[in-house]
């Protein structure tokens, strides 16, 4: 199966961000709430000392230690979002002059080609595949995404896709994602 695509910015961006929302999204709301309740065990452990109670310091410790883990992942999704920006606008600048994508899924292997990449994938090399929002997630050992939205492929195509990886590697469950 053959599939040549023209490369589209609208999609690319909607295809990037529900990448992004995936790899960081259950991690980031699970970080927000440890914000929250650093906060609150910070406030709580300040009026226990106050009151001379000891077991202040601990919650202070406690309300602490969520505030660190917070911020350290915040400074550090602050670095990766604009990474993420940089090669988004780098992306998009470069398939705007070359916009022709090429996919082939054969019996062996999965193949994929642009203006400057042929790249020859063997099954094996792929952890799994998932489907959220109409696309395709296909996800190498590597961790390179190759994605395949419904409105670029179409109805049809997109069905025949999703049948025919199903028989080359396991589907990743629609709850484990975000």
């Amino acid at each position: 199966m053959k599939i040549e695509l023209q490369f589209n910015e609208e999609i690319y961006k909607k295809q990037i961000e529900l990448l992004y929302k995936i790899g960081y999204g259950r991690k980031r709301k699970y970080l927000n709430n440890s914000n929250y309740l650093g906060i609150i065990f910070v406030f709580l452990g300040t009026i226990a000392v106050l009151g001379n109670g000891n077991i202040g310091y601990l919650f202070i410790l406690i309300g602490l230690y969520n505030l660190i883990a917070y911020y350290n992942f915040y400074f550090k999704l602050k670095k990766i979002n604009r990474n993420v920006e940089a090669e988004k606008l780098n992306t998009i600048r470069e398939f705007s002059k070359n916009p022709r994508v090429v996919f082939e899924f054969n019996h062996d292997d999965f193949i994929y080609s642009d203006y400057k990449t042929n790249l020859k994938v063997n099954w094996d090399e792929f952890l799994t595949f998932f489907e959220k929002n109409e696309n395709i997630f296909l996800m190498s050992k590597s961790f390179q995404p190759f994605i395949f939205g419904k409105s670029e492929v179409g109805n049809e195509m997109y069905h025949e896709i999703i049948n025919f990886v199903e028989t080359k590697m396991k589907r990743l469950p629609h709850n484990n994602l975000f």
